[in-house]
């Protein structure tokens, strides 16, 4: 089952598919399953457990500043940088639409490479906007037959995923998954999304809401599907690449002791050391 979809869908993207992107630096793509999982929450977590001198990056920003959060919280990051921002809260190809403010994916895509060939860092962690198939920035001059498109305005955007789809070789992927009611399924979907565009996912990390997502989804994870990976898997080691985290204080208690906490520091370090460290070593024997 797995080997035909992932068939198709190649044939089907094969005119979208671009010049892998190669970086001699440790880098990690963060998607979410869905938006307000806890994204930036756990990129934050990510960069504090790695120990080392690291790098923010946030391609596509709209209301708000995630950068400014990375870098109250994780206080060992050398630099963040935000590369394109709308003030709309909302999603990219609806803030740049009614800002007026089009950016098109090769205007993305040649920023972030740019960004990170610039970047003299042992580890740099790229945080993508709301959900692997929310739309990115969309711009007239996305005007590809794969393109989803406005008819009145002919302004074209794609998911996050085929966006960033030429990274998937050199990029070690986190997906965070939704602990809500019906995060399950959300993000079970967002995962099969990754794999089939050829994204080397590390795990899942999931902040609980009381519904133990991360326990069905870890069951998911550990049958054998043929095709998948070497170790007839989704994951090389199932029981520890599917990580539960506390569920976050209310709104707006800081989260300074939800960092600190030794549930959260343990999981995130292992997760770091254990799954990042190796998806990094076999990005680097692939290519």
């Amino acid at each position: 089952m797995f080997a035909r979809t992932h068939s198709q869908y190649w044939k089907i993207c094969s005119s979208i598919r671009q010049k892998r992107y190669a970086s001699g630096n440790q880098t990690n793509i963060i998607f979410g399953a869905n938006t307000d999982v806890g994204k930036t929450v756990i990129t934050a977590g990510l960069i504090r457990a790695s120990g080392n001198t690291s790098h923010y990056v946030k391609p596509l920003q709209c209301g708000g500043s995630d950068q400014r959060f990375v870098e109250k919280y994780a206080t060992n990051v050398t630099s963040a940088t935000t590369l394109f921002e709308w003030e709309t809260p909302a999603s990219p190809h609806y803030a740049a639409r009614v800002e007026n403010k089009p950016i098109s994916d090769e205007q993305v895509i040649t920023s972030l490479k740019d960004c990170l060939d610039s970047l003299n860092s042992p580890m740099t962690w790229v945080e993508t906007a709301g959900g692997v198939m929310s739309p990115s920035s969309s711009s007239p001059d996305n005007n590809g037959p794969h393109h989803a498109r406005d008819k009145e305005l002919s302004w074209g955007w794609v998911p996050q995923a085929d966006l960033y789809q030429t990274f998937s070789d050199s990029m070690s992927a986190v997906l965070i998954g939704d602990g809500r009611l019906g995060g399950i399924s959300a993000t079970l979907t967002a995962l099969e999304s990754l794999l089939i565009r050829g994204y080397n996912v590390s795990g899942v990390i999931v902040i609980e809401k009381g519904y133990e997502n991360q326990k069905a989804i870890q069951e998911y994870a550990s049958r054998e599907v043929d095709g998948r990976t070497a170790t007839s898997t989704i994951f090389r080691y199932p029981e520890s690449s599917i990580v539960s985290l506390p569920e976050l204080p209310p709104e707006p208690e800081p989260l300074d002791d939800w960092y600190h906490s030794e549930e959260t520091t343990k999981a995130l370090e292992s997760f770091v050391q254990v799954h990042l460290n190796q998806a990094w070593e076999d990005c680097k024997s692939a290519n």
